[in-house]
């Protein structure tokens, strides 16, 4: 059998996309290889572009990329906050509870140090800070993927176990 299309013919993908939007809207999946896609014909299948988004963001590891990719676009954003699943907020005060329950509603892990790695040599006094009460308050109201939850560092009282349970 002959190959008549040579290999680095490119095609337009914009005839294909219009009658798949047309009729077809349960994929999961599109794949165009070697053909050009327009942005026109990308706003026909939304939903496509959003999956496709989603696959690319579970393969990119490094925070810094992420934060990279999600500065594309508004729904790359979204998109980037419905994707991360474990964070580390290295010092609590960096940002509030209500920020994290905004952008990274699906989290399953959360690790969240309090007083900075002095605190563990006495160099730091007792009532500086690094109290759980407000992330914990935030917690019960907006985490419900939550799995594991890592305090370092930090203050929990009675009562705050009380509302984690």
């Amino acid at each position: 059998m002959f190959n008549l299309i040579p290999d680095d013919w490119v095609g337009y993908a914009g005839p294909w996309i219009r009658e798949i939007a047309k009729g077809f809207n349960c994929f999961k999946f599109l794949h165009f290889r070697q053909m050009i896609v327009k942005d026109v014909d990308l706003k026909l299948l939304g939903r496509a572009q959003v999956t496709c988004s989603m696959t690319l963001m579970a393969y990119i590891h490094d925070p810094c990329d992420r934060d990279v990719m999600s500065l594309v676009c508004h729904k790359w954003y979204e998109i980037d906050a419905l994707t991360w699943k474990y964070i580390t907020i290295a010092f609590c005060y960096t940002t509030s509870p209500e920020r994290l329950r905004q952008k990274f509603q699906h989290l399953e892990s959360l690790k969240l140090k309090g007083k900075p790695r002095d605190a563990m040599f006495n160099l730091i006094t007792d009532d500086w800070g690094g109290y759980a009460s407000p992330w914990i308050r935030e917690i019960t109201e907006g985490f419900n993927c939550l799995k594991f939850l890592h305090f370092w560092r930090m203050i929990v009282k009675d009562v705050d176990l009380k509302l984690l349970a």
